[in-house]
């Protein structure tokens, strides 16, 4: 779990120079036997295990093409899609957008308007940063060699922004 807002910044700040921020952290351990009353209600406000469907998610050649629900479990690349579609976000917004072509990945972020607008950092490109180590993490264990690129020809597409192209060779 990544915590983007829930800490207490308090309690780190006096290590930070003036121009640092800790966008966001990482807890160690293990998971409490039981929830706390105030991480239930987060959790229930962000819809915390609620995950949007693959097909709006994760798209065949193109955006046009979403990869269905019923047939997801047979795709080449279902596994590391998964892994990126549980991977946790701020208020559960999940923006990341994947177009598969063969063995590469063309990552893209969907962002919400208006969205962390306030805080000092881009909450968003977090997200990405956390699906994306996922993705690798994911690649890693199954001792999958892979590389990462900005790719000069991907297509640009209305309302998504190019993150960067995972080629799984």
């Amino acid at each position: 779990m990544w915590l983007g807002g829930t800490f207490k910044r308090q309690d780190i700040d006096e290590a930070l120079r003036e121009d640092e921020i800790i966008p966001a952290i990482s807890p160690v351990g293990y998971e409490a036997d039981k929830r706390s009353l105030r991480e239930k209600v987060i959790r229930k406000q962000v819809k915390a295990n609620e995950r949007k469907p693959f097909d709006e998610l994760f798209y065949e050649d193109t955006i046009q093409t979403p990869i269905k629900e019923r047939e997801k479990e047979n795709h080449p690349m279902y596994r590391y899609l998964e892994l990126i579609r549980l991977a946790p976000s701020a208020s559960n917004k999940q923006p990341w957008r994947l177009i598969v072509k063969k063995n590469k990945l063309h990552l893209y972020l969907k962002r919400t308007p208006h969205y962390g607008e306030k805080l000092p950092y881009d909450i968003q490109a977090v997200d990405m940063g956390i699906a994306l180590a996922h993705l690798e993490v994911g690649l890693e264990f199954d001792n999958r060699r892979f590389k990462h690129y900005i790719d000069d020809e991907h297509y640009n597409y209305k309302d998504l922004e190019y993150i960067i192209t995972y080629e799984i060779i």
